[in-house]
């Protein structure tokens, strides 16, 4: 109900533009939060954990709306530091 009280139309087009950039930054932050509070070396050796803790914060947060994730994938890292 919390969805569509806030999203309305764009729940019911055919591609919800602004349903999913809201999604998008959500979890996009969720991300950056975790990956930013671990070193790099934690990253990498702890993935399905982190994995897992990522999944469980964006459940909480979009449990409310109505939104089921079902997985939550990486697919571009950028490395801003040049001292890695």
């Amino acid at each position: 109900m919390r969805a569509y009280k806030f999203l309305g139309d764009d729940l019911v087009s055919a591609t919800p533009y602004t349903a999913n950039a809201l999604i998008d930054a959500c979890i996009s932050s969720v991300v950056r939060n975790h990956i930013a509070n671990n070193t790099i070396d934690e990253v990498i050796k702890n993935r399905d954990k982190l994995r897992e803790l990522i999944m469980s914060s964006v459940r909480d947060k979009l449990a409310s709306w109505g939104i089921w994730i079902e997985t939550i994938e990486i697919t571009d890292v950028k490395i801003l530091s040049t001292r890695v």
